[in-house]
C-alpha cells in the first residue's frame, strides 16, 4: 500500500495491527514529519513524541530546527542534551579538541 502511494491507508491498517512504531517509520522516510509526530504522540506517549521532535528538528537543521523545538517547548532541553555530550566527549581519554 505504501508504495502505491496510499500512505495514509496503510497507516490505518498499520494502527490496526498495532504497529504504530512501523507508520512512524514510513512516515519519517516519506518526509512527513508532521503525521510521523502525531502517530508518536497519540500511540507511543510523550517520549515518542519527543524523540521524533528531536528528529525532525535535526533533519530541518538550523533556524528551522530552533522555531520547531521552541513550538514543542523543547529547545531549552535540546541545548542541555548538547551541551552535557559535548563536555563529555571532550574529557574523553584520548580526545584532542584542537
Amino acid at each position: 500500500m505504501e508504495a502505491a502511494g496510499n500512505i495514509h491507508q496503510a497507516e490505518y491498517h498499520l494502527i490496526q495491527a498495532r504497529d504504530w512504531k512501523s507508520a512512524v517509520t514510513m512516515y519519517r522516510n516519506a518526509g512527513k514529519w508532521e503525521d510521523a509526530y502525531r502517530i508518536a504522540k497519540s500511540q507511543g506517549g510523550p517520549a515518542w513524541a519527543k524523540n521524533i521532535a528531536f528528529l525532525w528538528a535535526k533533519s530541518l537543521g538550523g533556524d528551522s530546527a530552533v522555531k520547531l523545538l521552541s513550538k514543542f517547548g523543547l529547545l531549552e532541553e535540546a541545548i542541555d542534551y548538547a551541551t552535557d555530550n559535548l563536555l563529555a566527549l571532550l574529557f574523553l581519554p584520548g580526545t584532542r579538541v584542537f
